[in-house]
């Protein structure tokens, strides 16, 4: 499942009793934020309002989460002994990914007896995993590289961050991605420094400026020993700093051209970037739309998240003019509807180029039992209240793939988009927001 920049996917929980939409529960962190194929690993959540969790909801298929209990640390009481204690809103969970399982960022959500929390990524990958052993209050140690490409996993504990060191060839080109989707929701970004033996940051490094997901290049001048160093670029550190990097000698696209083509053509597109196999992709956009020639065109190699591709009707000089549209989102992206009930939806649009009309929303082809009313959005308007409902008949432990619509007119040319459930930072309508593909419902007994 792919996860857009500030973005993931929206669950809905139907539950026999619901005491209100998910909210209530905040799941800040998932450590770490991602697993191999064909692995067991344990992870760790953490939270706001976290009580006694007793399973977790993972999408997509070949993942499960088991739960093991709450985390515990050793401390010394008042009397100097040792005891061992929960550290409250952390949780322990077993996860196996099967050898089959499809790579890519997973939803993970905590689910309770009456609520479903907000999600959080986990990214399932077919590379090495590493992960960092520094603890809150001890020294930071160097974790030694071996093989790349890999995963980095960890938490940026102290101002110090996390070391990596590695040998590397001069002329190498390395590449330290972080993983969009996987990041915390409490406002941490990670700062990825190349440095030398002596911790001294490289000059030969370029940065791109990706918001939430940064990348650093880094340009081996000699041979020798180096590190990256993983800091807080924002937000500030601490057991829910989690970082997910992905390493290595990766193939990366900065920027292709040409950014657009007619439906039925047939081109070459350049490619610019670092340590990619060839400089061209021909490109044949018949039967294909946008995102298929966008696949396509980066197909193999890592990509910055702000590139894009157009394809258009014709070639015509109207075409070149940009058109009336829209975006639509919803929130919450996480909704627990009572048994013969309803919970409220708020859905949001950005207008673009002059659209003013009136937006309908829908959902496509829901399972029996689920509907929705309202979801009209007047005429320059930018919102709007619906519902989403059941009428009280039960499906037990089953898990429903549902999606939510946006329908408009322009000249008479019905506009259709979908509706991208979000999660905001700040609380409803507040801050900053995450942006997740896909909706599914659960319902539970």
């Amino acid at each position: 499942m792919l996860i857009r920049e500030w973005g993931i996917a929206g669950l809905l929980m139907l539950a026999g009793i619901s005491t209100g939409n998910a909210a209530e529960y905040s799941l800040r962190a998932v450590y770490p934020a991602g697993g191999r194929v064909g692995s067991e690993i344990e992870i760790e959540v953490c939270g706001n309002k976290l009580d006694g969790p007793y399973q977790a909801v993972v999408s997509g298929s070949g993942v499960k989460a088991t739960f093991i209990g709450k985390k515990l640390v050793k401390k010394t009481d008042k009397k100097g002994r040792p005891v061992t204690v929960p550290v409250p809103g952390s949780f322990r969970f077993r996860v196996v990914i099967e050898k089959d399982a499809q790579p890519g960022v997973r939803m993970f959500r905590l689910a309770y007896a009456r609520d479903l929390s907000e999600p959080l990524g986990f990214d399932v990958a077919d590379l090495p995993e590493l992960r960092a052993a520094s603890k809150k209050g001890a020294a930071v140690e160097r974790c030694r590289v071996s093989d790349m490409p890999l995963y980095l996993n960890g938490r940026v504990r102290a101002a110090e961050g996390d070391r990596y060191a590695f040998t590397a060839a001069k002329g190498a080109v390395l590449v330290a991605k972080a993983v969009a989707g996987v990041l915390p929701f409490n406002g941490f970004v990670p700062a990825l420094t190349f440095c030398d033996a002596n911790g001294k940051p490289c000059g030969e490094v370029k940065r791109y400026g990706v918001a939430d997901a940064p990348v650093s290049v880094f340009e081996v001048p000699q041979d020798g020993e180096y590190e990256l160093r993983i800091t807080a670029a924002e937000g500030d550190p601490g057991a829910a700093s989690v970082y997910r990097v992905k390493m290595g000698e990766l193939p990366l696209i900065t920027s292709f051209d040409p950014v657009s083509a007619i439906k039925g053509e047939s081109l070459n597109v350049r490619l610019s970037g670092h340590n990619l196999p060839r400089q061209r992709v021909r490109l044949f956009t018949g039967g294909k739309n946008s995102e298929m020639c966008l696949d396509k065109i980066t197909e193999g190699a890592e990509a910055l998240p702000a590139i894009c591709f157009d394809l258009r009707e014709s070639g015509a000089a109207t075409d070149l003019i940009e058109k009336p549209d829209f975006l639509a989102w919803m929130t919450p992206a996480s909704l627990n509807i009572p048994a013969n009930g309803s919970a409220q939806v708020t859905v949001r649009l950005r207008r673009l180029n002059g659209f003013e009309g009136a937006v309908r929303v829908r959902l496509d082809y829901p399972p029996l039992g689920i509907a929705c009313s309202g979801g009209l959005v007047p005429a320059g308007k930018d919102a709007c209240r619906m519902k989403v409902f059941t009428d009280g008949r039960r499906y037990p432990r089953t898990v429903f793939e549902l999606a939510l619509t946006a329908e408009g007119d322009v000249n008479g040319t019905k506009l259709r988009r979908a509706v991208t459930p979000v999660r905001y930072a700040g609380g409803e309508g507040v801050g900053k927001f995450r942006e997740f593909a896909g909706l599914a419902a659960k319902v539970a007994q």
